[in-house]
């Protein structure tokens, strides 16, 4: 792929700037062709490897807020089935109790 763009004179003398911004990760080749004046110029450059633009980024993107809706929703229907096997299983602990000190109690009867 081949990328077209005007060399613009900086601040500094001699230094020439094109803004760019790839957006895919990768190791590129850049082929600078043209004059500077009289002087012809024809160079490949190859810059330090890009990372991907979410690199550049700062912050990060929010989170959705309704995704973190639905997400707190599912969490809390989870939540409260839980609660309640956990209610169950007390339930079912103390009567499974109540049968056993039932049985201690009648097996010692003469």
């Amino acid at each position: 792929r081949s990328f077209r763009s005007n060399l613009n004179p900086a601040a500094t003398p001699g230094v020439y700037l094109a803004e760019i911004l790839p957006t895919v990760r990768g190791q590129y080749e850049v082929q600078l062709t043209g004059s500077i004046g009289d002087t012809a110029v024809d160079e490949v450059l190859e810059p330090e490897e890009v990372l991907g633009s979410k690199a550049l980024t700062f912050p990060d993107d929010p989170p959705d807020p309704f995704a973190l809706q639905e997400t707190v929703d599912g969490l809390s229907a989870q939540l409260r089935i839980f609660q309640i096997l956990a209610a169950a299983g007390l339930v079912l602990g103390l009567a499974g109790l109540g049968v056993a000190v039932f049985a201690l109690v009648r097996g010692r009867q003469p």
